[in-house]
């Protein structure tokens, strides 16, 4: 079985959000570039505190929640709301052998779910 690192398939996962995004493309890099000059106006103090992801990603419900961008991934579980219960169903598929190395879930959570207001209107 072929592994592919995460970072790989986030970056594809943007590039398909880029495609299918009602924005066109233009006005999507456009947004980005925006994004980066305003981060270059911002002081040493205030750059701390900017979500950094979001000069190359212009999705701000879409991030690596947990693990290594460099990590190695055969198996994936998707699901669309993934919560307590379905991880706790992963570790125990896990325990069971079964190498589950990626959960990849539709609905954000953690810091991806905190300006998960952003995309409401796309």
């Amino acid at each position: 079985m072929v592994a592919m690192k995460l970072k790989k398939i986030y970056q594809e996962i943007i590039n398909k959000g880029i495609e299918a995004d009602p924005r066109s493309r233009k006005e999507v890099e456009s947004l980005l570039r925006q994004r980066r000059s305003s981060y270059q106006e911002l002081d040493k103090k205030e750059k701390v505190f900017f979500d950094e992801e979001s000069l190359c990603n212009p999705f701000s419900d879409t991030r690596i929640l947990n693990g290594s961008e460099d990590a190695d991934i055969r198996r994936a579980i998707v699901g669309i709301d993934v919560e307590g219960p379905e991880i706790l169903l992963v570790d125990k598929l896990r325990e069971k052998g079964n190498n589950i190395d990626l959960i990849i879930s539709h609905h954000p959570a953690g810091k991806a779910y905190a300006n998960f207001y952003e995309v409401m209107d796309l």
